[in-house]
């Protein structure tokens, strides 16, 4: 406390909202937010706080979406239990070439089938998204495949390897509208 004597804290000038800076603008986000914690306040994004009609139906959850993870590798297997934990999204599915990580990946997803190319995953008409975990050199392939397969994607970072193969899922993606396409960061 004593390093703190004699320093006074920042104000921003409201005279001027052009000299609102970078500095202003995390001093006054980390306060307001720990001012709403030490209340107890619950901070939350409603229809009605973001002004919009609230016309959705009350405590309805959103239809399951079942979900195929294609690379059981150290990532893929902690994506299964970041996904274990969603209710809605039953992983189905599991791929990997590798046949110890692909038994691993199963002992993640208990329920589901496994299949060693992500090919044969992509055929099994329960899976409707699918979370890509694989080697990025591989993403290009495995994108294309499944968009092509009529299925969602969750893509892991980096996207891609290379800029050509950024520019082919960019143009698989933009060929599928119907379709969700997901990079993770």
């Amino acid at each position: 406390m004593a390093a703190l004597v004699g320093h006074a804290p920042r104000i921003m000038n409201t005279d001027d909202p052009s000299q609102f800076n970078r500095g202003d603008f995390l001093n006054s986000s980390a306060s307001g937010l720990a001012i709403a914690m030490a209340g107890g306040a619950v901070l939350e994004l409603t229809p009605q706080a973001l002004g919009q009609a609230d016309d959705a139906p009350k405590n309805e959850s959103p239809p399951p979406v079942s979900i195929g993870v294609i690379g059981c590798g150290v990532w893929g297997r902690g994506l299964l239990k970041t996904l274990a934990t969603i209710p809605n999204s039953p992983v189905v599915a599991v791929s990997d070439t590798y046949p110890a990580y692909l038994r691993r990946g199963l002992r993640g997803a208990p329920k589901a089938k496994g299949y060693p190319s992500h090919t044969e995953l992509l055929a099994d008409e329960n899976v409707q998204a699918v979370v890509i975990a694989t080697p990025t050199h591989q993403h290009r392939e495995v994108v294309q495949a499944v968009l092509e397969a009529g299925k969602h994607v969750y893509c892991e970072t980096p996207m891609a390897h290379t800029i050509d193969d950024a520019r082919a899922i960019a143009k698989a993606v933009e060929a599928a509208p119907k379709l969700n396409f997901q990079v993770g960061l």
